[in-house]
């Protein structure tokens, strides 16, 4: 307790009431408490750090951590009690971290699946000799560099026979 930083807030508690007043506040982390004895102080309850307005006159009184001491002195023997971490905190994180982990696992695996069907329809759509397949058009838009024949491939013109048949009526409506 004599390491307590911030106000220490002392009442005349039992035991008892001095636990359930440190477990009503959520800044409490240690109390002590001082029995009675007959000719001595009555018992005595100090909470290690509080929340101000938990704690009101006249019943409760502020004591910095260097007056805390003589507080407690001239009673019965103290007993400290310190309150462990708040579990469903732990929890809370816990549940928190594997969502958020579950969260990447899933988004990986949508985008993995978004790209591999958009690939297939590429494939399956332009299903062409000489046109570069989906894997060969991701080679060439993540890293040009490696995708020399690719590029070649879209550099020269491609034109199918249907398109030639096409041109030449084309030219010869427009020439009559």
């Amino acid at each position: 307790m004599a390491a307590s930083s911030g106000t220490m807030y002392g009442a005349s508690l039992s035991e008892a009431g001095c636990r359930a007043e440190c477990d009503a506040d959520i800044r409490c982390t240690a109390y002590a408490f001082s029995e009675e004895l007959p000719g001595a102080k009555p018992e005595r309850c100090l909470l290690g750090q509080g929340v101000a307005s938990l704690h009101p006159r006249p019943q409760w009184f502020a004591y910095a951590p260097r007056d805390a001491a003589g507080f407690l002195q001239g009673g019965g023997p103290i007993s400290c009690f310190r309150r462990a971490g708040p579990v469903v905190l732990d929890g809370f994180r816990s549940a928190g971290a594997w969502s958020s982990v579950a969260t990447l696992v899933l988004s990986l695996v949508l985008a993995a699946s978004t790209c591999g069907s958009c690939c297939h329809l590429y494939n399956l759509l332009m299903l062409r000799q000489g046109k570069p397949t989906a894997a060969e058009l991701s080679v060439l838009m993540c890293c040009p560099c490696c995708a020399h024949r690719v590029h070649r491939q879209l550099r020269d013109p491609i034109f199918d026979s249907d398109s030639d048949e096409e041109a030449s009526s084309d030219n010869e409506d427009g020439d009559r």
